[in-house]
């Protein structure tokens, strides 16, 4: 960790401003990214890049001040989204674009950590015709998750605990 310009600047080009924050703080705050780069005051985010503000978030780039989103860009104080570029206040969208694409928020549910990971894997839907689960970088319906899950987890303790979500999504999506 380095001062920089009056920030604490880690390996991977994240930073923190020096008057909020110490370096131990700082450092605290890097070891929780996992492989970004190049984001400002960002902490337990991972494959991020060039974000700003954000916790929680998976795989964004460009995005200020949002939490636990997944795969957006250039998005702007938004919370539990995915796959969404140039939003702003939104919540539980999907594949928004300036938020012109929004027809109606998805339900949502989210699991325990669970898996290998020790991660959490989210399922929405509007109906039970449009369900999407993300687990991690892998996306899909039901079908295909329980079918990877059965496929990449057959042997080990992980198996038992996915099912078991699966069978909650099952439930929930009738």
């Amino acid at each position: 960790m380095k001062l920089i310009n009056n920030r604490w600047v880690d390996a991977n080009k994240n930073s923190w401003s020096a008057d909020i924050e110490t370096e131990e703080s700082s450092t605290l705050k890097s070891k929780s990214l996992i492989n970004c780069s190049g984001c400002s005051s960002c902490s337990r985010c991972s494959d991020c890049y060039g974000c700003s503000g954000c916790f929680d978030c998976y795989s964004c780039s460009g995005c200020f001040d949002c939490y636990s989103c997944s795969g957006c860009s250039s998005c702007y104080s938004c919370s539990r989204c995915s796959d969404c570029s140039d939003c702003s206040g939104c919540y539980g969208c999907y594949r928004c674009s300036g938020c012109s694409e929004y027809k109606n928020n998805p339900q949502r549910y989210i699991t325990p950590f669970i898996g290998s990971r020790n991660s959490q894997t989210s399922i929405y839907w509007t109906n039970k015709d449009d369900v999407q689960i993300i687990c991690g970088c892998w996306r899909g319906n039901i079908k295909e998750f329980e079918d990877r899950v059965r496929d990449v987890h057959a042997e080990t303790e992980y198996l038992s605990p996915y099912l078991e979500q699966i069978e909650i999504f099952k439930m929930l999506v009738k």
